[in-house]
């Protein structure tokens, strides 16, 4: 599981490109996806996970770290400083924002939109994540996925790539990335795509069985829903020209307020696998972190 897929060229902005390098600094593309989602699985209950179930599996994965006198304390306690843990930049710009949005608290996250964001970003090959995607949706082993459920996996990679990725780039230390315009357009994208492509896949059937469901997602004409890069690329694609007719009135970022920038000018090369930021880093200025007061909630 999780072995890389030959590599290709894409061309992005350079706002698109620093969006990925923020995205790799939160480790997911590090992690195994079957593991992950065992992981996930095992701190569920009644497929809900609560705020500090999710900070320990995050814990368990490596994507979250206590303090080092933390780590010696829990050898002894086996206690985690789940405190200090939400302080962290990564939890309240990303992890934080897959909260269950019907609970106002933000205290509980739903299991099933936590595992498609994990499938969306964690190491698999194309066929293992369309497998793995399958086995989540179809939890009762019906044999088939609704149609309701494809249009809630579409919708959790668009919010997850159009607008939490976009959001934890958001980085107000380094004004010399634009990314207004460009998280403007996948928002707006973000309220249309998801209905489109259920409708082109699903056409009148309320539900595709599990041999069509892997092979229609595997195809070429779908792979990029597997890949944050290039799903945010073919929102761009697809509706730019419907989001210029109708941007006199666009939605709302639902996840930050952006201060008026200008759009950006630059168009790099990238990779669109693991690590693919390595080849855009020498053209982009890296990002001054915030000191740890400036972490604090």
């Amino acid at each position: 599981m999780g072995c890389a897929q030959p590599r290709s060229s894409i061309t992005v902005s350079r706002g698109e490109a620093y969006v990925l390098h923020k995205q790799e600094e939160l480790k997911i593309q590090d992690i195994v996806c079957e593991n992950a989602i065992n992981v996930i699985k095992k701190y569920s209950k009644n497929g809900s996970i609560t705020s500090n179930s999710f900070l320990r599996a995050l814990v368990e994965l490596g994507l979250l770290k206590p303090s080092r006198a933390q780590t010696e304390e829990s050898k002894q306690t086996k206690e985690i400083d789940l405190e200090q843990l939400r302080g962290l930049v990564y939890w309240r710009k990303f992890y934080s924002c897959l909260s269950d949005y019907t609970d106002e608290s933000g205290e509980t996250f739903n299991t099933l939109n936590v595992l498609i964001c994990f499938i969306l970003l964690a190491s698999a090959t194309l066929e293992e994540k369309v497998k793995l995607l399958y086995d989540t949706l179809d939890w009762q082993c019906k044999g088939y996925v609704h149609k309701k459920m494809v249009r809630l996996f579409m919708k959790n990679f668009c919010v997850v790539a159009g607008e939490i990725l976009p959001y934890f780039a958001e980085d107000v230390y380094n004004i010399t990335i634009k990314l207004k315009s460009l998280k403007a357009q996948w928002v707006w994208v973000v309220g249309k795509m998801p209905d489109d492509f259920t409708e082109k896949v699903m056409r009148e059937r309320p539900a595709i069985k599990k041999e069509e469901f892997i092979s229609t997602f595997s195809s070429e004409n779908y792979s990029f829903l597997f890949n944050a890069t290039r799903l945010r690329q073919k929102m761009l694609e697809l509706y730019s020209k419907d989001y210029e007719k109708e941007k006199s009135s666009p939605m709302k970022p639902r996840l930050s307020v952006y201060a008026d920038e200008q759009s950006p000018g630059d168009v790099i090369i990238i990779k669109d696998e693991k690590h693919a930021e390595v080849d855009a880093i020498d053209n982009i200025d890296p990002p001054v972190a915030p000191t740890s007061s400036e972490n604090k909630t």
